[in-house]
């Protein structure tokens, strides 16, 4: 037997191989699917005597990233699908001997649990029917909520970009303040423009729970969110006042629910600029300057994840976004004039 000699490993080397590896655990992790920011859809698969159709393959596609989710009904005709992005959907049915059933694309919102329901004819699996989609009404739970979609997110004007301003659009939401934080100031620290601090459904204002992507966004002392998303960022949120689902089991008030946006098969992304200062705002009447300066500035990219020899189309996707905000605010004085603070 012969023994080779051993060498030293450099530093250099080490540190390129650590780098190697780390960038190999990025690439392979996949996102973890948390069940209070993601969908559900349920049903059941019959034939055309009311009969249950055990076996059927059930495909729910995501229309943006073409990514499948793939089950079988039961014995009894019935299937579920847990743990789904919200997005835009279509979900075909598929058993041998009856035409292949095609749902048209539709909406899964955060927290949603949607049933459909379908009925297959006779026929070759070559052939394809459209089901007309018809309004979903949630009977899997009884939990009450509304979404507040992306056009709303987009479209609507807030001051300071803040996205709790949108929490007042919501039923069962009054902007009457029962606890600490009435003003301008939270507890965590300065805020850009407004706010909303609410009580939902009747409860204290620090009884609400925040949620980022499944991932508890609670601020411990003043309860309310630790870290904002940009509002760019943000796919849709749901506030549940009501919730009867045992992750949320410690909660009062409401549930504010957030999903950011993701990467698709196509490259997308936008940036923005807020300007408020002297050229465009009008002069204080009594010192003759514009004491407000607000800039806030960003831009956001997302899309399918290129490698050498690789292409994440359908399979690894990115999104990441930057937001910047530069704010100078002045303080008037009859003596000394205007105090920039």
């Amino acid at each position: 037997m012969t023994c080779l000699p051993s060498r030293k490993s450099s530093p250099l080397s080490i540190l390129a191989l650590s780098f190697l590896q780390v960038s190999f655990l990025l690439l392979c992790a996949q996102r973890a699917p948390a069940q209070v920011a993601t969908a559900a859809v349920n049903g059941t698969v019959i034939d055309a005597s009311g009969g249950a159709v055990p076996g059927a393959k059930i495909t729910l596609t995501n229309v943006a990233t073409n990514v499948t989710r793939v089950t079988t009904t039961g014995e009894t005709g019935n299937y579920v699908l847990v743990n789904i992005i919200p997005g835009r959907y279509r979900l075909t049915v598929s058993k041998e001997g009856f035409a292949t059933a095609t749902e048209a694309d539709f909406e899964l919102a955060v927290n949603q649990t949607t049933t459909l329901d379908f009925t297959l004819r006779l026929g070759s699996a070559a052939e394809t029917v459209r089901e007309a989609l018809t309004t979903s009404i949630q009977t899997s739970s009884s939990e009450l909520g509304t979404v507040i979609g992306r056009r709303s997110v987009d479209n609507l004007p807030l001051n300071g970009r803040n996205f709790t301003q949108l929490l007042d659009l919501t039923p069962g939401v009054s902007t009457v303040n029962t606890t600490q934080n009435g003003s301008n100031q939270q507890f965590a620290g300065n805020t850009v423009g407004s706010f909303s601090f609410p009580s939902i459904n009747g409860q204290t204002n620090r009884s609400n729970l925040f949620l980022l992507d499944g991932l508890n966004d609670q601020e411990s002392f003043s309860s309310t969110y630790s870290v904002p998303p940009i509002i760019d960022d943000i796919q849709e949120f749901k506030v549940d006042s009501h919730n009867d689902q045992a992750q949320f089991g410690g909660v009062l008030g409401g549930v504010v629910n957030v999903v950011t946006k993701t990467g698709t098969n196509e490259f997308h992304g936008e940036a923005w600029e807020f300007l408020r200062n002297s050229a465009f705002d009008a002069r204080n009447p009594i010192t003759g300057i514009n004491q407000l300066h607000q800039n806030q500035f960003g831009a956001n990219i997302g899309g399918p994840v290129i490698l050498p020899h690789s292409h994440g189309r359908n399979h690894t996707f990115f999104f990441g976004s930057y937001e910047g905000v530069r704010l100078h605010v002045g303080n008037a004085s009859t003596h000394g004039g205007p105090v920039e603070r």
